[in-house]
């Protein structure tokens, strides 16, 4: 079976799964059904989930994620180029789509791997926690490795995250923190955020700067909401212009929206200048897509852009960790509010969620693994050819993100010229032009 993409597509057919055998075929509540096969051969196909709120997901995708491209060809003397071929290939997506850093997957990483070059983004989280990084007062050992990382993770062109700065969690923050008086608390995390955001501030594409607040309220206690609005107003003020977020566990769980509308609100009564929302999450059992989309939904309408972070969408069987995963990620991506995921492993770990890991001990993709290229390689990629008009356009819907855009020679010839664009979303139809040097 075979699902041809619409024009709006970027005019190319994929194939999203090869029937080369059935291995899974499960009727999902309000007639939803989800068939997958393990024959899978190339990065472009996935597993296929098919019914009502995958069409709806889809054109929310299609309107949300996507943005006009008119490409114009001209000549070296500026005038238009009819019949020019023009080749649109996406480089990286601007959603963000990370994972947590484990040294043997992340240093020799590279954009053409199978399942790792999907991959566009980096989160530090096992490396930034104030109790990895100063387990003794005074002793910030955690800095020369953290910088070593970091500069290897920035030579990758990668978005980076920080991951927690401080937690409200006591078991989160340095045991020695504990024994401290109120006056003298606010003075180490001052100073640790201090120490952060002067060493890394402008090296980092976004902090969590305030973790663990559903469950737990020890800065709270500590500090009072003043407390902690002072810390985020002393962040801006020393790294101005990098998002600094409320990061929380289990906020999409059932029980728990209810806590996180609670403390958001209270937050911004308060005037706690925090720019984003990090959700911690884990998935087991089975996702159910209607209730899913009402809690992203519900999230969305605090008014803050959302990052899923530490991700783990695991199942009973390999096969059904893949169906939820792809789950997951369309719903994720159909809202507007979600600015990127982050995937806690990559390969199989201790604590992780059953069959979670996206490369198997063999080194080979696993079917999450394959549905997540699939997606994020194949349906919501772009990478097309068109032939301009008589005034030398090339008109696209294209996803946002980085652009090769490239003039041809001719049919099977190579590139005469390109250039390299960035295509934001935006509801204004984008131009690019491209025109070779004067020799």
């Amino acid at each position: 079976m075979c699902l041809v993409s619409r024009e709006t597509m970027a005019d190319r057919s994929h194939c999203f799964a090869v029937l080369s055998g059935f291995f899974f075929l499960a009727s999902w509540r309000l007639g939803v059904l989800a068939i997958f096969t393990l024959g899978l051969t190339a990065p472009v196909q996935a597993q296929l989930l098919q019914g009502a709120w995958v069409d709806a997901a889809q054109e929310r995708i299609e309107r949300h994620r996507m943005t006009d491209l008119r490409v114009i060809v001209l000549d070296a003397a500026g005038d238009p180029v009819e019949g020019a071929t023009v080749r649109i290939e996406q480089v990286a997506h601007d959603f963000e789509v990370g994972c947590t850093f484990d040294d043997r997957v992340v240093m020799g990483m590279d954009l053409g791997d199978p399942v790792l070059g999907v991959f566009n983004a980096i989160s530090l989280a096992p490396l930034t926690g104030w109790a990895v990084m100063e387990s003794a007062v005074d002793d910030v050992r955690g800095l020369d490795r953290l910088d070593a990382v970091l500069s290897g993770v920035a030579t990758t062109g990668r978005t980076i995250r920080w991951g927690p700065v401080l937690s409200a969690d006591p078991a989160a923050n340095p045991d020695w923190l504990a024994g401290q008086d109120a006056k003298a608390v606010e003075a180490s995390v001052r100073e640790h955020v201090g120490v952060v955001m002067t060493v890394f501030g402008k090296r980092i594409d976004g902090f969590d700067l305030y973790a663990d607040a559903l469950s737990h309220s020890m800065m709270q206690d500590r500090l009072g909401l003043a407390g902690v609005r002072r810390l985020f107003q002393q962040a801006r003020f020393l790294a101005p212009g990098v998002p600094m977020s409320l990061r929380v566990r289990g906020g999409l769980s059932p029980g728990r929206e209810g806590r996180l509308f609670e403390t958001v609100a209270g937050l911004n009564q308060l005037v706690v200048p925090f720019d984003g929302l990090t959700i911690e999450q884990r998935f087991e059992g089975r996702v159910e897509p209607l209730r899913l989309e009402r809690s992203l939904d519900r999230a969305g309408a605090l008014g803050k852009p959302i990052t899923l972070a530490e991700l783990e969408v695991g199942g009973p069987t390999p096969v059904a960790a893949a169906i939820n995963l792809e789950t997951v990620l369309r719903l994720a991506f159909a809202e507007p509010s979600v600015a990127g995921v982050y995937m806690k492993s990559v390969r199989p770990s201790e604590g992780l969620a059953r069959h979670a890991e996206l490369i198997g001990a063999d080194a080979e993709p696993t079917p999450s693994g394959k549905a997540l290229e699939g997606l994020f390689r194949g349906l919501w990629w772009t990478d097309t050819v068109g032939t301009g008009d008589e005034l030398g356009n090339v008109y696209r819907r294209v996803f946002a993100g980085r652009y090769r855009l490239s003039v041809l020679e001719g049919e099977g010839a190579g590139v005469s010229y390109s250039v390299l664009v960035h295509v934001p979303k935006s509801a204004e139809e984008r131009v690019v032009v491209l025109q070779p040097l004067k020799r």
